[in-house]
């Protein structure tokens, strides 16, 4: 089940399950989703994105009733290929093979070209066609029952009509298969009266003979169950290895990721340290061997010297400007704002919920970089100062013109205010951290937006340079 339908703007609950689902914590995904359906009960991306946690939660009995709730919308809607496929998908998880046959071929109808689709239908077709030869496939009691009766029916007419004793080893087959013990008991009955009843209506040698075929029919029927036995046992076992392999691949996916992020983190740090080595190191060292060639140059006045000393200068200069660059440009380079920004929400964690979505390519600009982390860190410091909310979000997003970032403390529903000795945010003139944050956006040449319904919200966009 891979997709993860989006929420409109104003389904927050929604957005942060996603945001849970897209890091694999399906039961704080849940949560967030149900949060949702409480309030739109109807709503399809809250109902839809609410199974999909609960199937990765192994919980199918209620993913399943999550898309039932869908039924009457789901055909309609653009999704519904998906709804169908994701419905196949629980149906085989609770071995209902009929209904995911069926929820496959709905979803074929509207996509036809879906690989994973086909594979499923045919996996469950074949699950569905072992089971029916099995006998099990059937859950009707009415025709369960029905079966029982014509296998007894059979054992009375052979009682009672000695003629139709040759269809005892037939009878006897089926009441193994089924497990009919009370009727094979009865079948046992009828096999020893034909052997000792002097009027049978059928020659002696009938009689053993059919006597041989339902003892034959024994053993065929032990075998039979036997391998009935060992083929539910290679089903479960492939079964079981399935789900296995698709949570090791799952884990497996989950490490790369935190393998990759860490050794992202690890280069970053290598690049800090490497440029804080060649500042407290090279740097100092060619900063003292200017000042040291600045004194000779006042000290020896006379020529050539004098120009032979100039010359150093200039090298020297040159060298620092270089390292100089070099130092900035690996400093910048080891700045991840994703990592800056977790390490700067941290202390706002012990207090609030904190919701957090970066959206942004590596070559953001370095000003604009460095800017909204500035910003960010005013922000913050605003929220753990007069906040009296308890929960905030925090988006940085690019967009194909501009950045845009989003910081929000508001009080979620049914939440109470947290205690504070501030009694309000501002005094009607701007403070220090907001003058400080008006100014950089009106540097980075930006747009700001306060407001102050629902909390205190920040809404700050900046429009992409062409790059030369």
């Amino acid at each position: 089940m891979p997709f993860c339908l989006s929420a409109q703007v104003d389904r927050k609950e929604v957005r942060a399950g996603n945001r849970h689902y897209d890091k694999g914590n399906w039961q704080k995904a849940e949560i967030e989703y149900r949060k949702a359906q409480v309030k739109d009960t109807a709503s399809f991306a809250a109902n839809y994105n609410l199974s999909d946690a609960l199937y990765r939660q192994e919980n199918y009995e209620e993913a399943g009733k999550a898309l039932d709730r869908l039924k009457d919308v789901a055909p309609g809607s653009v999704n519904a290929a998906d709804y169908y496929y994701n419905l196949g998908n629980v149906a085989c998880m609770k071995k209902d093979w009929e209904a995911a046959v069926e929820a496959y071929k709905q979803s074929l109808l509207r996509n036809p070209g879906d690989v994973e689709a086909k594979e499923n239908l045919a996996y469950a077709a074949a699950m569905l066609w072992l089971v029916s030869e099995e006998g099990t496939s059937s859950t009707d009691p009415i025709r369960s029952y029905a079966a029982r009766i014509l296998m007894y029916g059979a054992v009375l007419i052979i009682l009672i009509f000695p003629r139709y004793y040759v269809l005892l080893p037939l009878v006897v087959y089926d009441m193994v298969l089924c497990r009919q013990w009370g009727g094979l008991a009865v079948a046992a009955v009828a096999l020893v009266k034909g052997l000792f009843t002097a009027d049978m209506e059928v020659p002696d040698e009938v009689v053993w003979i059919t006597f041989a075929a339902t003892l034959l029919s024994l053993w065929l029927a032990a075998k039979s169950v036997r391998l009935n036995s060992f083929r539910k046992q290679v089903r479960k076992l492939r079964d079981d290895d399935e789900e296995q392999r698709e949570k090791l691949n799952r884990q497996n996916e989950e490490l790369l990721s935190a393998r990759d992020s860490e050794v992202v983190t690890a280069q970053l740090q290598e690049r800090n340290r490497i440029a804080r080595e060649i500042h407290d190191n090279v740097g100092h060292t060619l900063s003292r061997a200017l000042l040291q060639v600045g004194a000779l140059l006042a000290i020896h006045k006379e020529e050539p010297v004098h120009t032979e000393l100039s010359g150093v200068r200039e090298t020297l200069d040159s060298a620092m400007t270089s390292i100089r660059s070099s130092v900035h440009d690996l400093h910048d380079s080891s700045v991840n704002l994703e990592t800056t920004v977790q390490q700067m929400l941290e202390p706002l964690k012990e207090d609030f919920h904190v919701s957090v979505e970066i959206d942004v390519s590596e070559d953001m600009p370095r000003d604009i970089k460095y800017s909204l982390i500035g910003i960010l860190r005013e922000g913050v410091s605003n929220i753990m100062r007069h906040s009296l909310n308890d929960t905030v979000l925090l988006q940085i997003m690019e967009h194909p013109g501009f950045y845009q970032m989003i910081l929000h403390d508001y009080l979620s529903e049914g939440g109470e205010k947290r205690m504070s000795p501030v009694t309000g945010r501002r005094d009607g003139t701007p403070g220090i951290g907001l003058s400080n944050i008006e100014s950089r956006v009106r540097k980075m040449g930006g747009t700001l937006q306060i407001q102050e319904e629902e909390g205190f919200r920040l809404f700050i966009s900046v429009k992409k340079t062409e790059k030369k």
